[in-house]
């Protein structure tokens, strides 16, 4: 995992969604992730859609990236560089004009640690 230079328009993203409710993440990734009905649990809606993917996202960055060693040699990168190197991560998991850089937040604020098994 390697942090790189953002450009302007990806600092401003990455720090919009940063600032969002969790919820609003999950909101704003469940409409570019398909379709969607009137009262569907978007929360829901996008965790099937990330454990229909969960052994290629533990592959790719848990395994081939070290997402938790790349955590705990960096504990001074911000979250902003953080998602932006996920996002560089994941874009071969992304298709159909799914927003990399909300997948990403989600990942790192509510989803990665606990894949990676970060915390033991």
């Amino acid at each position: 995992m390697q942090i790189k230079t953002l450009s302007e328009q990806d600092k401003k993203d990455i720090n919009r969604l940063l600032n969002l409710e969790l919820d609003e993440v999950y909101a704003e990734l469940a409409q570019d992730i398909g379709d969607l009905s009137p009262g569907d649990d978007l929360k829901k809606f996008v965790d099937d859609w990330l454990n229909e993917r969960r052994t290629k996202l533990y592959d790719l960055i848990c395994t081939k990236h070290e997402y938790c060693t790349f955590i705990s040699e960096n504990k001074h990168v911000s979250l902003v560089n953080i998602a932006g190197a996920v996002a560089d991560i994941i874009v071969p998991l992304c298709y159909g004009g799914i927003a990399i850089n909300a997948l990403s937040v989600l990942l790192i604020r509510s989803y990665l640690d606990n894949l990676c098994n970060c915390n033991q």
